[in-house]
């Protein structure tokens, strides 16, 4: 989960939005490694986007590692919406 703030932050060299998809492709790149590494990453990727820009809003990315010991331990829940 993330807000908006990392997707809408300019750079890139030409003054753009880092845009959602980017981000989401990105956040997929980095899925197998461990949770350090991937912040380590998204820090990295996140001042390389912004370079010499300034930060424009606040930015949060949330992670959650899912463990279970077997496949029966899995359960698919509807979403309340």
């Amino acid at each position: 989960m993330f807000t908006d703030g990392f997707a809408d932050q300019f750079g890139g060299g030409k003054n753009m939005k880092y845009m959602k998809r980017r981000l989401m492709d990105f956040l997929q790149s980095i899925g197998r490694e461990s949770m350090s590494v991937q912040q380590d990453f998204l820090r990295v990727e996140f001042d390389n986007w912004m370079g010499d820009d300034e930060q424009t809003d606040d930015v949060c990315v949330f992670g959650a590692k899912v463990i279970c010991e077997s496949l029966n331990d899995v359960k698919l829940i509807s979403p309340m919406w």
